[in-house]
């Protein structure tokens, strides 16, 4: 069991971000607080708007699937709206994957979802997938490690 001492030590020695202690039911509840004044540009991410899909893809098709997506990304190229898309394999789970893609705001994301090359584009993936669920969300803060400006963008 770690000391209270040694807690706010490592936090001190991590730069990651200052303990803010809340006390839920009666006990203290440690909410760790990012520290964005550490990043050399303002971090507020106006308007981005975030979607992840996590998809469980059918045991054997990894391979074929990661080939799929790249195939059906090419319909998304022209979208003015997208701003990036990630594609990710789960490295605690088998056969999971996730989706991510950021978007202008969400309005543009809500108009490209009601619309034929989405449709197009969902049904070339589905026939890989087992399984999903969707989340959305608005990007609040981005902060860029020392190591961002050193690799370049990904």
């Amino acid at each position: 069991m770690h000391t209270e001492a040694g807690y706010l030590r490592m936090l001190a020695e991590s730069g990651f971000g200052r303990p803010d202690v809340h006390r839920v039911a009666g006990q203290p509840l440690r909410v760790l607080i990012a520290q964005p004044a550490r990043a050399p540009g303002p971090s507020t991410v106006d308007g981005v708007f975030r979607v992840m899909l996590r998809m469980q893809i059918l045991p054997g098709m990894a391979d074929e699937f990661e080939r799929a997506w790249l195939e059906a990304d090419a319909d998304l190229a022209a979208e003015p709206a997208s701003l990036h898309r990630w594609l990710l394999r789960s490295s605690t789970e088998d056969d999971v994957y996730f989706i991510i893609s950021d978007w202008v705001n969400e309005d543009a994301f809500r108009a490209f979802e009601g619309s034929a090359t989405h449709l197009a584009h969902r049904a070339k993936l589905h026939p890989y997938r087992s399984s999903g669920s969707f989340t959305a969300m608005h990007v609040v803060h981005g902060v860029a490690g020392p190591a961002a400006a050193e690799s370049g963008p990904r």
